[in-house]
């Protein structure tokens, strides 16, 4: 862990960061989803790969203690600074594009149930 100094840098790097993670769980969801969407808990139990659920599991868990943690000293959620806005360019296009792969997960999900 970094030690903490109340520079904007740190501040820019560690939101930075976080919206990058958020990125990768909304696509980490989205798998998750087409999983449960195609087979029931029970099958995945019964007929995954056991070191891949192992696997599985161990990272959900660890997200859920991870954020519960982070959520813990949060007792007011308008307390809650609100995201500062895309400064540049390129937090744009990132932005857009993950937008366009959430988008593009939930039109898979519609045709699929159709």
């Amino acid at each position: 862990m970094f030690p903490w100094s109340k520079s904007g840098d740190r501040v820019a790097r560690l939101n930075a960061e976080l919206r990058h993670a958020q990125v990768e769980l909304l696509s980490a969801e989205c798998a998750a989803d087409r999983l449960r969407l195609r087979f029931s808990p029970d099958d995945v139990a019964r007929f995954g790969e056991r070191d891949v659920l192992r696997k599985a599991v161990a990272s959900a868990t660890a997200l859920k203690e991870y954020f519960s943690n982070v959520a813990r000293p949060i007792s007011d959620p308008d307390s809650i600074a609100p995201p500062p806005r895309a400064s540049s360019f390129q937090e744009r296009k990132k932005v857009v594009a993950a937008i366009e792969g959430v988008r593009q997960c939930f039109r898979l999900f519609a045709k699929r149930r159709d």
